[in-house]
């Protein structure tokens, strides 16, 4: 499970939060979720064991989407 810390609204409500998956070196893994603004955490599933992973966070309001906030590397 990966979780944070929600995210100041800055104008308008958030609305959701995009996690996305990535290997260590920058590739874009089809594993994460996108959630409601009322979630701070997801799991995510499925990885390889062994890889080394980060997870980016964006979230999202009427004004737009935030840039990404990188967590990790973790290793699986």
């Amino acid at each position: 499970m990966v979780s944070w810390s929600a995210a100041t609204a800055n104008g308008s409500p958030i609305t959701g939060y995009t996690l996305t998956t990535f290997t260590n070196a920058g590739t874009a893994v089809n594993r994460g979720c996108s959630v409601n603004a009322n979630r701070t955490s997801c799991t995510v599933t499925g990885l390889p064991t062994g890889g080394s992973y980060e997870f980016r966070l964006t979230a999202t309001n009427a004004l737009g989407t935030s840039t990404q906030d990188t967590y990790g590397p973790w290793t699986n």
